[in-house]
């Protein structure tokens, strides 16, 4: 190793009091290791012309080295010149200044031992050399000790025991806080042989430094050995890699913040056998020599070799990742060229690995004096590109469920402005399409970097998992060809992983969408599905997504079991399903088949859904795919269109409007600026569930937010893996029309996509002791109390499932106009005392207290005026019976002049509450409001609300002379059929100040009935009924809709199921999905919990023959 002057020493060491550890560094907590061996009789005492010389490069920790370790245990300093005594200078004394200058840059002294020591084996020397690091360390501010050992024998016991002491005696140093910095230097060539010895010495190591260049192979001179390379692309061993080196650091899982990878600024020289022949691994005569160098180790600074070549000259071997180049010398040289792609690839790998930093051996030899261009330009070069943090601090899962969003570039006019982009919209961001040549290059477009450029520039906090779909646009000729070539099909595995890593991509998409591969036994889909494990094998990690298409699926070309073993998420195309080539209007993706409008009931989402879970592919892996694109044709000559019979219309493609960019497809801006039009006609065709129009000659069919809120409800309630929505430039990105509103569908299925959300743990108040906190997410179980009137089959406390509750609301404590309390009759009171003396598991009982049917005057008086006596019968009521809270049922009776004094009632209950003694648990105040009731700030004093336990939205249904829905949780206003919805009213309360975590949603274990006014073969929503609504319970509902001719409906934009029977009546009830959708809802917003109203009457006789409490158990397995 070659050594440099003391002008030049001076000139690196004070240089580097002037570095500045860059904002990207820190905040990305990425390590630089720089390293400066200076010659024995180097000083620094002068020579201070120079620092203005030295720019700055960035490094993180300093490596002052080496000082030696004799067969005594004393430590020689590195040069003569580290302690000038009598005298302020010295390389120690600058190296403190550097410190002091900027403490961001960490300096570690560099320990070897001296030639033919050995002070391992003996405990005394073993011991002496510790304390003389100690002395060493402290006496001179070092942050650390830099452990370059010849030969650490790390399977030795008494290195690790050495490792032991050194610690244990580092650790106490500077505080524990900031202990002394203890990093291992480890070359490559000794990961094979050590790996298991270095896991068992990981936690008495700060850093594993691994000396990239120093593998297997590296101290010979009889074969030209590249520096540094990636993979050995079947040409060089494996073993001289650093993706070998590190899949034998993956095996023994070494903490990845612990490993510095560390490079050469030197580079290496052969004189080759047979100059004529030069290139990797090729035969050598020896290593190198410079004229008039004493060197015999094949190693040349940058400033030695600079001349011997132009970068022109350069060969990179693109997919080692190395490059080489044969000097004006006939010599054959390989290294690290500054501003070189191998060095940003490098970069990314170590990156893409997780690694804890990067390191540069060594100052000198990377023209410090400048005599190539400017000095250190390997250095800053890696100062510039260097971000090594975990990529998950940067990307990850942001959406709450998989959204898998894909922007097509090849099809995208339109300026992207990611500032627009909510990250929390899509959990997985794709970007279309890398596509291949028939010889297995890539083709990389313009706007591709354009767009991927944009997205890492983007800076939210955490922003989606980054893929890149392969081959979208590829014709069908020539992903046969690449595929049956096995040469080509392995050339294209390799690239696309170079590509995957550079890129620093967490997964890829790969999608053969033109043509047909044939069914699964032929050539071609074999091929391709051998690519599939080719590619798998090769990126084992990487996040594989697979798109399939409707034709594919069709002819039966995938292969379900080399998908399952592959494919980590299915993307499905569900909106090809009609084009213009068919010769008829027809919509690309209806959801439903059950109408007569669709010919073939296949080419439906429905069916195309079923069929690949008939095939066997995993429900939770398989993602529908929509798009936002809207398809056009042009009306044949002569052809009216009719809003009955919307599909089935001879088309007539020249006949469109001629100026669109797209032949066939238009933007949802293009789409919405026609629908303004008072020519345009919209139709939503309910047994299809999606939309068409029609203006002119032309005809469009597409999805609107009410279609593709249908499909994400669907998807949801089908419990897929999640929704995927390609065409994303597609989508209004600009907000232009509708106005201010971008993404409008990709937005409604954000708000509208429920999924397997697991229950957060929620902070526990101060005032509230940690058991008795409850539940996270509370499932809070209706009772209601069997009175006089209850003759059959009535519920028994006894027969309450309290192991299912988190605590038991009983239904109900009648309160009266004088302020006294009381149950519905006897009966009624015998079974709560028999409640009180059961054995509930613990749980609490809360009493539902419905407030008096009174004139407004006398409930305000009541308010007002017996107030106290009210507050002092309810807690005689609850110390009576054995209840721990109440839950007041008063809307009905609140108006804005009652609205103070019953907000001073409840906070004098929450005041009393908070004042009783003798409880371990406060005892607990709701109030439950029903849905219609959105404006709360007229009646209530929604302040107090925050320091409830729980605000309870409660799905009342009023009279009507109209059906209606016992529980929609989305509002869909038609022209016969307006319903206040769940969502709506509970975006209101949060509106009016009420915390999303106070409030519990109550879902309905019955079910209503009503008899239709008049017969009709395909009653609607609002259709005129007569009479009363009629109660039924789960048993009756499932013995009633299981009866001959019976329809039900699933409105799927609204969530809720009807049913109706030959006699005419309608009866709405949940059912077992719709729940599960409620309940994944209710995690979403992260409220409070549910509560099923009544649990007497969901089924707990088990007629259905599902169990008993059939709806409480589906509660449960929706909850994780």
């Amino acid at each position: 190793m070659g050594f440099l002057s003391r002008p030049l020493l001076l000139a690196i060491l004070l240089s580097l009091l002037h570095i500045t550890i860059s904002e990207e560094s820190v905040k990305k907590q990425c390590s630089f290791y720089c390293f400066t061996f200076p010659q024995k009789d180097e000083t620094i005492a002068s020579l201070n012309k120079s620092i203005s010389s030295v720019l700055n490069i960035g490094c993180s920790h300093l490596v002052y080295g080496h000082a030696l370790v004799d067969s005594m245990g004393r430590i020689k300093n590195p040069t003569d010149n580290d302690i000038v005594l009598d005298s302020y200078y010295g390389n120690y004394k600058n190296l403190k200044t550097l410190q002091m200058k900027n403490p961001k840059v960490k300096v570690l002294v560099g320990l070897r031992e001296d030639v033919g020591v050995n002070f391992l084996d003996q405990s005394v020397v073993r011991e002496t050399v510790i304390r003389n690091i100690i002395t060493l360390i402290d006496d001179n501010k070092f942050d650390g000790v830099f452990l370059d050992l010849k030969s650490p024998r790390f399977a030795s016991f008494h290195f690790r025991r050495f490792l032991m002491e050194l610690r244990k005696e580092t650790m106490g140093m500077e505080g524990e806080e900031n202990p002394v910095l203890v990093a291992l230097s480890v070359d490559a060539a000794e990961v094979y042989g050590a790996a298991e010895n270095l896991k068992e010495i990981e936690k008495l190591v700060d850093v594993f430094y691994i000396k990239a260049d120093n593998v297997i192979g590296s101290q010979a001179d009889t074969e030209t050995l590249l520096m540094t390379p990636l993979d050995h692309a079947n040409v060089i061993p494996k073993e001289v890699t650093l993706n070998d080196v590190s899949d034998a650091l993956d095996d023994i899982m070494l903490e990845r913040q612990k490993i510095v990878v560390g490079l050469s600024g030197w580079a290496r020289g052969y004189v080759l056998d047979d100059p004529k022949k030069p290139g990797p691994l090729v035969d050598a005569l020896g290593f190198a020599r410079r004229p008039n160098s004493t060197r015999k180790d094949g190693r040349f600074s940058y400033q030695e070799i600079c001349d011997l070549a132009v970068p022109d000259d350069y060969h990179f071997e693109n997919i080692m990742g190395s490059v080489w180049f044969q000097g004006s010398d006939a010599n054959w040289y390989s290294f690290l060229p500054p501003g070189h792609e191998t060095v940003d690839r490098i970069l990314t790998w170590v990156a893409n690995k997780h690694y804890g930093g990067i390191g540069l051996m060594q100052l000198e030899a990377d023209d410090p004096k400048g005599d190539c261009g400017e000095p250190y330009p390997l250095h800053r070069d890696i100062q510039k590109k260097l971000k090594c943090a975990p990529r998950e601090q940067v990307r990850g899962n942001t959406a709450p469920c998989n959204r898998f969003c894909t922007l097509r570039t090849a099809s995208s006019d339109v300026t992207l402005d990611f500032d627009l982009f909510d990250p929390e919209w899509c959990s997985h961001y794709i970007i279309s399409s890398i596509d291949f040549t028939s010889t297995g290059l890539l083709k990389i477009d313009d706007k591709f970097n354009v767009v991927i450029g944009k997205y890492n520039d983007w800076a939210p906090k955490i922003k989606p998992n980054l893929l890149v779909s392969i081959g979208d646009t590829v014709d069908s000729k020539t992903w046969k060809f690449v595929m049956k070539s096995e040469v080509l099909r392995k050339l294209l595995v390799s690239n696309v992983k170079q590509f995957y890593e550079r890129r620093n991509l967490d997964g890829l998409v790969i999608s053969w969408l033109s043509g047909s591969m044939g069914n699964k036994d032929n050539s071609d889909s074999q091929s391709f599905h051998l690519f599939l494990k080719e590619l798998k094998d090769a990126l084992p990690k990487a996040l594989l997504v697979v798109t399939a298409t409707a034709e594919g699926t069709f002819d039966q070309g995938y292969d379900i079991k080399v998908l399952n073993q592959t494919a980590n998420y299915l993307l499905v195309e569900m909106f090809r399903f009609h084009d213009s080539s068919m010769g008829s209007t027809g919509h690309p993706s209806p959801l439903l088949g059950n109408s007569e409008l669709i010919e073939d009931g296949s080419r439906t989402v429905e069916a195309m859904a079923n069929e690949w879970i008939s095939r066997g592919f995993p429900r939770k892996r398989l993602i529908p795919q929509f798009s936002p694109q809207v398809l056009y044709f042009g009306l044949a000559k002569g052809v009216e269109y009719r809003a009955d019979s919307p599909v089935g219309q001879k088309v007539d493609q020249s006949r469109a409007v001629k100026n669109r960019s797209n032949k066939e497809f238009i933007t949802q801006t293009e789409l919405c600026h026609i629908l303004n039009s008072t020519e345009a006609k919209s139709h939503f065709i309910p047994e299809m569930a999606v939309p068409t129009a029609v203006k002119g000659n032309e005809f469009f069919a597409y999805d609107d937010k009410r279609s593709i809120k249908v499909k994400t409800i669907w998807t949801s309630l089908s419990q897929f893996g999640g929704i995927a929505l390609t065409g994303l430039e597609m989508d209004n990105v600009q907000g232009q029309c509708p106005a201010g509103q971008p993404y409008p569908i990709l937005k409604t299925i954000v708000d509208s996509q429920t999924c397997d959300l697991c229950v957060k743990e929620r902070e526990i108040p101060n005032n509230i002791q940690p058991e008795c906190a409850g539940d996270p997410f509370r499932v809070v179980c209706s009772y209601r109390l069997p009175d006089v009137n209850d003759k059959k089959n009535p519920l028994r406390p006894d027969k309450i499932p309290f192991g299912q509750c988190s605590e038991i609301v009983v239904e109900e404590t009648l309160m009266e106009k004088n302020g006294d309390l009381k149950f519905r009759d006897s009966t009624a009171l015998e079974n709560m005392k028999i409640l009180k003396k059961h054995d509930r598991q613990g749980k609490r009982l809360i009493a539902a207290i419905r407030c008096p049917s009174a004139n407004p005057d006398e409930f305000k008086n009541l308010m007002k005026n017996g107030r106290d006596k009210l507050i002092k019968n309810i807690f005689a009521h609850m110390n009576e019976f054995g209840f721990e809270g109440i839950e007041l049922r008063c809307d009905d009776m609140l108006t804005p002049e009652v609205k103070a004094n019953f907000g001073n009632t409840l906070r004098t209950l929450l005041n009393k509450i908070r004042n009783e003694e003798g409880t371990q648990c406060r005892k607990t105040l709701s109030i439950r409001i029903p849905v219609w009731q959105q404006e709360l700030g007229s009646v209530y004093d929604t302040g107090v609300f925050r320091y409830l336990h729980q605000v309870v939205l409660e799905p009342f249904q009023i009279e009507s002379n109209q059906t209606q829905l016992i529980s929609p949780l989305f509002a869909v206003d038609t022209k016969s059929f307006t319903q206040n919805s769940i969502d709506s009213t509970l975006k209101a309360w949060v509106k009016a100040g009420v915390p999303q975590s106070k409030i519990l949603l109550h879902i309905p274990a019955y079910g209503i009935k009503q008899d239709l006014a008049k017969a009709s073969e395909t009653p609607e929503l609002g259709a005129q009924v007569r009479g009363g609504i009629r109660v039924l319970s789960q048993g009756e509902v499932c013995q009633t809709v299981k009866k001959p001719g019976v329809v039900t409906q699933m409105m799927y934009d609204m969530v809720a199921a009807f049913s109706t029977t030959p006699a005419n009546e309608f009866i709405s009830y949940e059912t077992q999905q719709t729940i599960h959708y409620k309940i994944k809802y209710a995690v979403r917003e992260q409220l409070a919990g549910v509560g099923l109203l009544t649990i007497n009457e969901d089924d707990h006789m088990d007629v259905c023959r599902q169990g008993k409490f059939p709806l409480l158990k589906e509660i449960h397995s929706a909850i994780c």
